[in-house]
This record gives structure tokens, C-alpha cells and sequence, in this order.
């Protein structure tokens, strides 16, 4: 097998050398080098002479991007005992590989190379626990932008809970007071696989609220762990504040290391790399280490069995690395670490080696690394509230230096990333947690074997918890494993709603009307509300404010609150000489008003509907804290603002979530098994329910965690703005572009491009109802509720409605409560000439979204008064005060001919006169149709009246006709549905089939047509057939001079339909549209003549 695999990768080099010489011999080595010399080119240069230097200010996850994101340096973390700082350099997709390196004071590193460098570190200085200043050298064309550590996400991930009420104390060493190590907070370094776990934390003793000195202690021991590459054997690794570091070479293979402690020495070294995939390198490549180092392959032997490396560092061949390696060997790089001489920082295993004719490779199978930049830990050192008491005996300990007090809603740094959090609440309850960006895997206590197990929000933090007030509502179970198999109804969830308190009565004692609380129940992790206390009966929480600053919002007057989910809150006006002050609200959802309301100051305002077919719920709650009438502004400043969704999910038993089925759905409770048998499976991962999984340890004794995965990212470097279809050029250089519609989506969906000088900030999808937001340092800069969406036949449009814009600089409100609207393509109007000088026109229609819409407008001596995009069913309004005109769009039609006819059709229209409110126009019904529309296809009929196919719309459910009646002097125009029956006057009209076929075919196929004369006597009584053409298909002959023909498939249709023509002496006597399954029949005088059934079309 090996044979043949270097046999074949020989061919393959072979075959590639051969191309490139064809490709030579043809001439088309200049598109070759064209292409380099763009790849290269694409690395923005500088000579020395065009640099400039800056000195930035960093704190730990700060960024600077240069050339809008190409390329970055970040400050990773520091080492401030010896002023070292840890920057990250990288280049987003070039040529060169990121770097980690150790900024010092007066020294200068390069990126990438140190002959040609793009950045360089050139000084950095006033190095912190947690900052840096920072000098960088960049070319000064360049431009750059800081982003700080806040502009990324965090998840917060937590151990288990303390709760002295209830007496639950972590207990994972069964030591002190409570304990916490990695089986129950997922913060700390875990090794799954082997079930050792590195770092405990543990309160020795707690007294009240308080932690003695030295009462908190940290532990960390190292783990004899397996390398990825096996025949290495083993090393220690160590936890140390919840991040990865190396201790030791410890049980490892001789042929790799002696035994070397740095641990014992007081060192620990980060594991860059520990990893058993497979590398080629070719002769003169090399393969990207960490820490600016890379090995790079020299020679290879004639007999095929030796390789010879040297290894870069920064581009620069280091001394002494030289080293020629058997194939099944390694290459080791030793080096001082600290005071540890001769540790391996670089392990490299040869798996094979290849030497062709043309071509030479080395293959290589395990790569280990660790930073040559140890962390120092010493007796004493101090990391946040507590301090390094000891690194002898193979372990670190650390104790608080003073007492920590664990204040009510505080929130309290205790080393590294670790942190408490205590609950705003008389009775003391806390957790540690750590704050994770990007991939985050938020676990729950270890499992181990097949005794039952149970999960709360205590020991999983993926369950819905309010720490607060120790709600709790959510419970995982197992009650029995046998051997790896979880069998039917063994594992259940289980989750139950409660009681919360409105967040107005725990801050204010305020009551809502009359109720202290809501009822809350966590559903598969998630906070949902329990409407009228049914647990089988969820809804999304749509806000819900605390009492931090951030919490409180200000309405100016005039101001709409887009609240999320359609409500929207507006601050109509205030009464300043009422006392005390009171508030004018005007509540809305979905864009219709509910309520108005005077509200006084420190009242409490309760909206409740009935939703479920639960009546009276409570769904919107705000807090009136104050009223403010100022000299040239007024505003309203609301708290504790609580909505939920009238959107209710109605949970039944037999729903299945995953793997788990409802088997009992009560008001008080819901309890979900699992349906079938699973088997835990070493190194699997096994989906359950909602975001949450089973994650089981590859070892032959079974060990497994719950899990689910939240996944926080930076915020991308920004590329270059669109230009859009349309552009809102907003304050401070701010643009918001629509760049296209989704004509496909149905609701309809708008890509929105936010820009600022130049530069993208955010791209968002919306649909109509969706509000789009954006912050900048939990500061809302921009908002708008998307009104409408709508892809005309020769216009798009999307409205924008609530559109606010603050000021970056000081928050100032630069646009409040606007309307815009982008337009792209010029609409073909149609006008209604009404009274006192109005007019209403139709400018466009979507009828490709379902309910279709149509975009009307409503002007006054050629002025716009209003415009608005309606669906069909749905009315348009106007009046500042009262309504002066109203009309309710019914049928909006869509022609299938070349023409295309578009037709939107009136009812109940009113409108009332201005000037005295009379009536002047009353329930009327209107026809928006093209003025000069040349009929498809006419019948006559008697009496001088004739019927006339104006178009067909194929593409509406169900499919319509546009029809039209004269009798010379009068033309009456009618919309009529597939299967609907209609009358104007004489003639009275039912329609049997519309068709469009695949020949451009349109036609109507009346199943009955009746005329009557003006004294009633029935003159007329038909069927008719009314079409465009008649193409003909593959003709049938029959016997007796009859013949079939089927003229023209409709694929449109659902089931797809066929015109069949049945001729007798060439002379068309029956027409029928049919489908699948459906019999042709033909009678003559009662007898049947022929039959057939349609089996396919």
C-alpha cells in the first residue's frame, strides 16, 4: 500500500511538471506570472522611507487593523512581571502566517520577515496585567482603526451554583465549604479522554458574606496526558486560571525527551501545538510552526531513508538546528526554557520519505510545539485577589490575600479570567464563571459509568437559570444506563413553570395589577413566559429590563419606541403642569394601535390581551421614572419595561423535540423521554434536544457530559461598502444601502448594507416587521422597523419607518422617528382622478409573495400625501386627523400574455370632503387595468353583447380571468377566480378552467354561459371555450372520421392539466382541461361516443 500511494503521488508530481511544460510551449507563462505578481502585490509594501511610527494603547483583546482588516495586531495577553506583552500579527488572506510574539521595551520585530518587513514592532512599554503601550511601525499611506475588546461577543460559561438557603454547596474534591474542578465548571482545563482534571478551587470556610483571608484556595496539579502523536508516549500538562499550559516531559519516549520539569523549576510553557495529522513537504518548502518558527526540508538521500531540516525563525535559519532524520524518526529542537536547559520545544515525526525523479517529499505525521516564552510563576506573585503561596511538589497554590466580600449583585474578579458572580438577593448564592469568546462549549457535571444521573441548572449551566431569584425550572435524568445503551423512557427532561417577580415590583414594590409576579419556565435552556400559568403554553420574552443604566430608555417627544416582536411605544406628549407630571403613551403592535394612555410619573402602565384562548393576559408592562420637561426638549424616561410575544406555543403530548417525544403536557409541567434506544458511543456526540447534546470521552469506561455550543466572534475587519441600488446617506458619514431583494422569498427579505466612511459595518437580512439595530459599545447608533419589502414588475421598494440615528460623540438623537423609503426603477403610475383635487394611483404591484401587495399613493394638487404598500385584504388610510379617504384592496392580478396586464381591484372606498366632512365618495368599488388593453379573444354573443378573455393569471392561487362584458355602448371589467360564478346584468357567467400552456396558451374554458334578455326570457346557454390560439399537437385519428387532439400542456398548474380537442371531420366538437387521473368524455345526443381517462400528463 505504500508503494502505491508514493507510486501515485510520484504520477501526480509527474502529471503536474508536464502541464506546466505544455502550458510553457503554448505561451502561457504570462497569465502564469500575471497571477503571482497579483498574489504577491495583493501584501500592501512600503520602503523604509515611507513608514510612519504610532503608539497605540492596548488593553488584553484590543486590536488594530490596518488596510480596513488586512492586516492585525492584537495584544493576546501579557507577561508583566518581566514587561513582555503577547501580540498576535497576521495577515487575512496573504501569503504570510500569523505570528505570536513577545513585544519588550527597544526591541523590534518584524512581520513577516525581517528583510522585508510590512509591520514592525518597533517598542513596547508600561506593560500591565492587563495592557500595554504599544509602537508600531507601518507604511504611511496605511489606514487603521482600534478595535477594542468590548466590540467582541462574550459567553458566559459557569460552575455550579452556591446556595446557602437551599444548603447546596458544590462539592467536587469533598473538601471545605464548596469546591468547584473541571467535573463541575467548565471554565477549568479538562482532560476528557483520560477523566483528569488538572485545577480545583475550593472555600475552605465562609462566613456570612464573606471569604476569609486565605480562605479561598486555588490548586492546580499537573496530568500525565498521551500526546495526538502516540509513539511519543506521554507529558505533562498543567491548568492554570482556566487556560493550557506544558509542565513536563514525563513518561515520554527517550528517543523524543529525557524527563525535563519546568514546572519544578516555577516554569510553565503554553502547548502551541499537539497534533498527529499528516504534512507533505516538498524540497525547499517548509511547514508553518508557531511562534515565527517554520522547518524547512533541505535535502533528501538517494536510498530514499534520510531527510535533512533546518529550522527558521522569523525567515532566519537558527543556529545549530541542522539535523538530517531517518524516515520513522524525529526532529528535536531543544532549547532553554528559563533555567531548564535542553528542553524540546519543536518534536516533528517523519512518517515516510520520497525521493522521485523530478520531484523529492517528506511526509510527516505528528507535530508537537510549545512556547519558548515560559510564564514564570513564583512564591508570592500575586494574580487578582489572590497570591502564589507554593510551586513545590509538582502542584501551584494560590490563596486569597484578603477577605472577599460577596456583595448582592456584585460581580467579582478573582484571577485571570476567573470570576464570581453573586446574586442580587438577601440569600447568598454565586457561581465562578469565565467569559469565552468564539466557540464556546458550555457543559454540565461529568457523568461517570451507568448509575443514574441528574442535571439541574445548578450543575449545568446549558439549563435556564435566573440567579437572582434561584429560579430553576429545567431538570435532565437519567435513571438507568445498560452497559452504553440508554433504552426507551430512560432519559427524561423534565421543566415546570414558576413564579418570577416583575422586575417593577422587585425594584419599586410595585404591583401589576394586583400581581407581584409572571409565570417563567426554562424550555431546553431558554427563558420563555408560562401564559396564565400554563406550562404547556410558552412565549417569547421579548424584554425584559433590569435595573442597571443601561435598562432605562428615553423617549423624546414625538419619539417611537420600537420595542422588538412589533411593539412599538410612542411618547406622544407630556402635561408638565400636572402634578405630578404625567406621560401621554401610545402603544402599538405590528403597526396597530392598542392602547393610549395618560400615565403619571412612578405608575406603572399594564396592557393585557387575550392570546391562547387565555383571556386577560398581562403582555406589556412599563415604569414611568420620570417625566422631564426641559427648555427646548421634552422626554419620557421608562424602566422595568416587560413584553412577551402574542406568538404562544401550544406544547401536546406526542410533539417530538430531537430525540425526546412530550409525554406529558400539563398546565403545571412537561416531561419528555426519549422515544427509541441510543447507545453512548466512545468519542461520539450525541444530538438530544434544542442546542443541547451528549459529548462521550474515547475510553473504554464510559464517561460523558451534557453540552450545548454558543459560538461568539470578533467582529470581522471591515471590506469596502457597496454602492446598493439605493443609498440613505445618514450623519457622522454613516450610509445605509439596499443592495438587492430576494424576489424568490416569500415573505419578502432585503439585504441592507451599513457603511461609515466607506468601510462596512454590518450586512443584515430583513424581512417586513423586522427591526434592524445597530450598536457600537452597547450604544445604539442606528435603528429602523422594516415597514415593507416589495419586488414590483418594474420597482423595488423597501420602507424604512422609526428610523433613529444617535450620535458616536454624544449620543445626541441626529434623526428621530423618520420615514425613508429606497426606490429603485421607475414605477408605471395609474391615476383615479377623485375629489378636491386628489388623486389615487397605483404604482406598482408584487405579485410574486404571498399575499400579494400592492404599492399605492395618495397626492393633492400633484403634492404626495401618503404612500403605502398594502396586501390584498388589507385597507389604505389617510387622515391627519380624521380619515378623509379609505380603500380596501381586494384582487391584485398579474396577466400571464406579452402584455403582462396589472389590475388591482377597489372595494369599500370612501372619501370625505375636507372642508365640511361630508361624504363624496361612498363604498365604491374601483378597477386599476391598463387603459388600452387589446382583448386575447372575443365571443358574440346575442343581443349585440359579446365576451371578451382580457388576460389570464396563471400565477395566483386560485387562478384568475380578467373578463370583459359589452353591449356596444357599456364595458363593465370583472376579476374572476377559477371556479367562481359571476353576473353583470344580462349575462351570467361560470368559470370551469383557466389555463396557460407551455405554447404561451391562454384560456378559459366557461363551463356555463347564460344571456338574458331585458324581459328575462333565457336567450343564451352554453359552455365556451376562450383562447389566444389553438395550437395543435400529435393528432389521433379514431375510427369514424374522429380524431383527438391535445393541444397544449399547463405545467403551471397542480396537478399539470391538458387541452384535448376532440374533431370530427376536422371540426372541433368538445374541449376539455384535464388532469391526471380525470375521464374524457364525449356525448352525442345522450350517447356516449368516446371515453378515455387521462393517466399521466
Amino acid at each position: 500500500m505504500v508503494i502505491r500511494f508514493l507510486c501515485d503521488v510520484e504520477n501526480k508530481i509527474k502529471r503536474t511538471i508536464k502541464v506546466k511544460r505544455l502550458m510553457n510551449e503554448c505561451s502561457y507563462l504570462l497569465l502564469i506570472t500575471l497571477f503571482f505578481i497579483s498574489v504577491i502585490c495583493a501584501c500592501p509594501v512600503a520602503s523604509a522611507d515611507d513608514r510612519i511610527s504610532f503608539e497605540f494603547p492596548l488593553e488584553i483583546g484590543d486590536s488594530i487593523y490596518f488596510e480596513d482588516g488586512y492586516y492585525k495586531v492584537t495584544l493576546v495577553g501579557t507577561e508583566w512581571q518581566f514587561g513582555w506583552a503577547l501580540l498576535n500579527i497576521s495577515c487575512d488572506g496573504c501569503l504570510y502566517e500569523p505570528r505570536e510574539v513577545y513585544g519588550r521595551k527597544n526591541e523590534t520585530i518584524h512581520y513577516p520577515t525581517t528583510d522585508s518587513p510590512i509591520i514592525s514592532i518597533t517598542d513596547t512599554i508600561d506593560v500591565s496585567r492587563d495592557s500595554a503601550r504599544v509602537t508600531i511601525s507601518f507604511p504611511e499611506h496605511w489606514n487603521y482603526k482600534l478595535v477594542t475588546a468590548e466590540e467582541v461577543d462574550k459567553v458566559e460559561i459557569r460552575g455550579e451554583v452556591y446556595d446557602n438557603l437551599t444548603n447546596h454547596k458544590p462539592n467536587a474534591t469533598g473538601k471545605g465549604a464548596a469546591s468547584w474542578n473541571s467535573y463541575n465548571f467548565a471554565g477549568f482545563f479538562y482532560d476528557f479522554d483520560t477523566g483528569f482534571s488538572s485545577e480545583t478551587l475550593t472555600v475552605e470556610s465562609a462566613s456570612g458574606r464573606s471569604i476569609g483571608e486565605n480562605e479561598l484556595v486555588y490548586e492546580s496539579r499537573p496530568i500525565n496526558t498521551m500526546f495526538e502523536h502516540d509513539d511519543w508516549g506521554k507529558y505533562d500538562l498543567i491548568g492554570f486560571m482556566a487556560e493550557k499550559y506544558f509542565a513536563a516531559y514525563n513518561n515520554t519516549n527517550p528517543e523524543v525527551s529525557s524527563d525535563k520539569d519546568l514546572l519544578s523549576k516555577e516554569y510553565l510553557s503554553e502547548v502551541l501545538i499537539d497534533e498527529d495529522e499528516k504534512h507533505t513537504i516538498t524540497i525547499g518548502s517548509t511547514l508553518p510552526l508557531k511562534e515565527g518558527y517554520a522547518l524547512k526540508a533541505i535535502d533528501i538521500s538517494v536510498e530514499d531513508t534520510l531527510v535533512r531540516f533546518v529550522l527558521l525563525k522569523d525567515g532566519e535559519e537558527v543556529s545549530g538546528s541542522d539535523e538530517i532524520v531517518d524516515k520513522g524518526k524525529n526532529y528535536v529542537y531543544e532549547k532553554k526554557i528559563g533555567s531548564v536547559k535542553d528542553v524540546p520545544i519543536i518534536i516533528v515525526h517523519v512518517e515516510s520519505i520520497f525521493h522521485g525523479r523530478e520531484t523529492d517529499a517528506a511526509f510527516i505525521r505528528g507535530v508537537f510545539q510549545i512556547s519558548e516564552n515560559p510564564t514564570k510563576i513564583e512564591t508570592g506573585d500575586d494574580y487578582g485577589k489572590m497570591e502564589v503561596k507554593s510551586t513545590s511538589s509538582g502542584k501551584i497554590i494560590m490563596r486569597n490575600r484578603e477577605t472577599i466580600s460577596l456583595g448582592a449583585g456584585d460581580t467579582i474578579d478573582v484571577m485571570g479570567k476567573i470570576c464570581f458572580k453573586i446574586a442580587d438577593s438577601k440569600e447568598l448564592r454565586f457561581y465562578p464563571f469565565i467569559d469565552c469568546s468564539g466557540y464556546c462549549e458550555i457543559k454540565g457535571v461529568l457523568a461517570n459509568g451507568t448509575k443514574a444521573q441528574t442535571w439541574n441548572p445548578y450543575s449545568f449551566a446549558g439549563l435556564y437559570y435566573d440567579l437572582d431569584q434561584d429560579i430553576k425550572t429545567e431538570k435532565l435524568e437519567i435513571s438507568e444506563i445498560s452497559g452504553r445503551t440508554i433504552e426507551k423512557g430512560n432519559l427524561t427532561y423534565q421543566t415546570h413553570s414558576t413564579h418570577k417577580y416583575f422586575n417593577v415590583y422587585k425594584y419599586k414594590g410595585l404591583l401589576v395589577d394586583g400581581e407581584a409576579n409572571y409565570s417563567v419556565i426554562g424550555w431546553k435552556g431558554e427563558q420563555y413566559a408560562a401564559i396564565n400559568k400554563k406550562a404547556n403554553k410558552t412565549a417569547k420574552i421579548v424584554i425584559e429590563q433590569d435595573d442597571t443604566s443601561g435598562d432605562k430608555k428615553t423617549l423624546m417627544i414625538g419619539e417611537t419606541w420600537d420595542i422588538g416582536d412589533g411593539w412599538t411605544l410612542m411618547a406622544q406628549a407630556i402635561d408638565a403642569k400636572a402634578s405630578p407630571k404625567q406621560a401621554w403613551l401610545v402603544l402599538s403592535k405590528d403597526g396597530v394601535k392598542l392602547e393610549d394612555e395618560v400615565i403619571q410619573n412612578n405608575e406603572v402602565f399594564t396592557y393585557r390581551m387575550d392570546v391562547a384562548g387565555e383571556t386577560d393576559v398581562p403582555v406589556f408592562v412599563t415604569y414611568i421614572d420620570s417625566v422631564f420637561a426641559g427648555d427646548t426638549c421634552d422626554m419620557v424616561q421608562l424602566r422595568y419595561t416587560w413584553a412577551v410575544s402574542p406568538d404562544v406555543t401550544i406544547i401536546k403530548s406526542g410533539d417530538e423535540f430531537g430525540k425526546l417525544e412530550v409525554v406529558n403536557a400539563t398546565q403545571e409541567k412537561l416531561i419528555l423521554s426519549n422515544k427509541y434506544n441510543f447507545s453512548l458511543d466512545r468519542g461520539s456526540t450525541i444530538y438530544i434536544t434544542g442546542k443541547i447534546n451528549f459529548k462521550i470521552a474515547d475510553s473504554s469506561s464510559l464517561r460523558f457530559y451534557p453540552f450545548l455550543i454558543v459560538t461568539s466572534s470578533p467582529h470581522s475587519p471591515p471590506p469596502a461598502a457597496l454602492q446598493g441600488t439605493d443609498r440613505w446617506n445618514l450623519y457622522e458619514n454613516y450610509t445605509l444601502a439596499l443592495i438587492a431583494i430576494d424576489a424568490k422569498a416569500s415573505p419578502r427579505q432585503a439585504w441592507l448594507q451599513l457603511s461609515k466612511d466607506g468601510y462596512v459595518i454590518e450586512d443584515i437580512v430583513v424581512g417586513t416587521g423586522d427591526t434592524y439595530r445597530y450598536n457600537r459599545t452597547y450604544s445604539e447608533i442606528f435603528s429602523a422597523k422594516i415597514e415593507a419589502i416589495f419586488k414590483g414588475t418594474a420597482t423595488d421598494l423597501v420602507r424604512l419607518a422609526d428610523a433613529c440615528q444617535y450620535s458616536e460623540t454624544n449620543g445626541s438623537l441626529l434623526i428621530n422617528n423618520s420615514t425613508y423609503s429606497f426606490v429603485h426603477g421607475s414605477p408605471d403610475r395609474r391615476y383615479w382622478q377623485m375629489y378636491e383635487n386628489y388623486n389615487f394611483s397605483l404604482l406598482d404591484i408584487d405579485a410574486g409573495v404571498t399575499p400579494r401587495q400592492a404599492w399605492l399613493q395618495l397626492s393633492k394638487n400633484n403634492i404626495t400625501v401618503m404612500d403605502s404598500v398594502v396586501v390584498s385584504g388589507d385597507c389604505f388610510s389617510y387622515g391627519p386627523n380624521t380619515t378623509i379617504f379609505r380603500a380596501c384592496v381586494g384582487d391584485i392580478f398579474w396577466g400571464m400574455s406579452s402584455a403582462g396586464s396589472e389590475l388591482v381591484t377597489l372595494g369599500g372606498v370612501y372619501q370625505y370632503s375636507e372642508v365640511n366632512g361630508s361624504v363624496l365618495i361612498d363604498n365604491a368599488t374601483y378597477l386599476f387595468m391598463p387603459e388600452d388593453a387589446a382583448p386575447l379573444k372575443t365571443a358574440e354573443l346575442e343581443e349585440n353583447y359579446s365576451l371578451s378573455l382580457m388576460d389570464i393569471d396563471a400565477r395566483a392561487p386560485p387562478r384568475q380571468a380578467w373578463l370583459q362584458i359589452s353591449n356596444g355602448t357599456h364595458r363593465s371589467n370583472a376579476i374572476v377566480h377559477d371556479g367562481e360564478r359571476y353576473t353583470d346584468g344580462a349575462v351570467e357567467i361560470v368559470i370551469g378552467s383557466v389555463f396557460h400552456g407551455l405554447q404561451s396558451t391562454n384560456l378559459v374554458l366557461l363551463s356555463s354561459v347564460r344571456q338574458y334578455s331585458l324581459n328575462g326570457t333565457l336567450i343564451l346557454n352554453q359552455s365556451m371555450l376562450l383562447a389566444d390560439q389553438y395550437p395543435d399537437g400529435e393528432i389521433w385519428a379514431l375510427h369514424e372520421n374522429y380524431a383527438l387532439n391535445p393541444r397544449d400542456i399547463d405545467t403551471y398548474a397542480f396537478p399539470s392539466q391538458v387541452w384535448l380537442t376532440l374533431l370530427k371531420n376536422g371540426t372541433p366538437v368538445y374541449d376539455a382541461v384535464m388532469s391526471d387521473e380525470q375521464v374524457y368524455t364525449y356525448y352525442n345526443n345522450s350517447t356516449k361516443v368516446f371515453t378515455a381517462k387521462i393517466d399521466a400528463v
